[in-house]
């Protein structure tokens, strides 16, 4: 008999389930080997994508308007659910450290931050 970890598989009207590998739920992705290594991918990509609307945007670049955006919408994209899946391993962290220096480098340069 072929099956999951524990030694068993599951039908439904004859037909065998498939095994899911991850399952989100309140927007936070667990799998079933519990690394968070698909949640941060996911956060970073949401992030990006707000920055991406940010960057065609706005005209306007003033560093305390940019970092103000960052905090209010790339950020919580960030640290939703963060005390769950809170990364431990470098690359994880690393990943999602990357989209902030766009925005703290302008204010270094620029200005002030806010």
């Amino acid at each position: 008999m072929e099956g999951t970890a524990f030694g068993c598989q599951y039908n439904m009207y004859g037909q065998p389930l498939a095994e899911a590998t991850a399952e989100k739920d309140l927007s936070v992705v667990f799998s079933n080997d519990l690394k968070v290594v698909q949640q941060c991918r996911e956060a970073y990509s949401k992030a990006n994508e707000i920055l991406g609307l940010v960057r065609r945007t706005i005209a306007f670049k003033n560093p305390a308007v940019l970092i103000s955006l960052y905090k209010s919408l790339v950020r919580p994209h960030l640290e939703n659910g963060s005390v769950i899946w809170s990364p431990h391993y470098t690359k994880d962290k690393v990943l999602l450290e990357s989209p902030a220096p766009v925005y703290t480098h302008v204010s270094r340069v620029e200005g002030p931050a806010i």
